[in-house]
């Protein structure tokens, strides 16, 4: 079984209902946010999502939210949440040769591999309400596939998450909030 890193993010509308604050919450002993969550429970900082390929991590996000009390999830277009997420490699020392270690499909490189063993870098899905139930939704990215190829590296990755969530609030008015984390950019943070 392989190993997993988990980034952690909680989006708190019921701190500030009626407005689009933009920024999942910072990470409190309560709700782990910002973070990512390995196998062995340990927390990192985001600020980079290190990956040694010898490893075989499964990674992916989970995003979990609170709304204020009487509000419900509500589906538009299809859906009550949307997550997107973009990965790159860092710049400056990273021995990494693609801009993610993902793939398409999780297929491995090379020869007859088709549309799967291309480089992945936008991980893009929705959930509806009834899928909201638990309050969480989580986004795979899969098992790196890519690598530096020299053995003991550590390749560094970037990455840039959005969210945007629809509700209805205790009034039965439709609202929709967005958040986003870019920690290069000091964004959300």
């Amino acid at each position: 079984m392989p190993n997993s890193q988990t980034l952690q993010l909680y989006f708190d509308i019921a701190k500030a209902p009626g407005k689009n604050h933009g920024e999942f919450a910072n990470d409190d002993p309560m709700h782990p946010s910002k973070r990512w969550l390995d196998q062995g429970n340990v927390l990192t900082p985001d600020e980079d999502l290190t990956i040694s390929f010898a490893n075989q991590v499964s990674v992916g996000a989970l995003v979990t939210t609170h709304l204020p009390p009487f509000w419900q999830y509500k589906d538009f277009q299809g859906k009550s949440l949307h997550l997107t997420v973009v990965i790159w490699r860092t710049r400056g020392p990273n021995p990494a040769t693609h801009d993610s270690p993902f793939t398409h499909n999780n297929h491995p490189p090379g020869p007859g591999a088709g549309n799967g063993g291309r480089d992945k870098t936008v991980f893009d899905d929705s959930y509806t309400a009834g899928q909201m139930a638990g309050n969480t939704a989580s986004i795979p990215f899969g098992i790196p596939q890519l690598s530096s190829g020299v053995a003991g590296n550590v390749d560094r990755y970037r990455f840039v998450i959005a969210a945007t969530l629809h509700v209805l609030d205790d009034t039965n008015k439709e609202r929709t909030f967005t958040a986003s984390l870019d920690p290069q950019m000091d964004v959300g943070l």
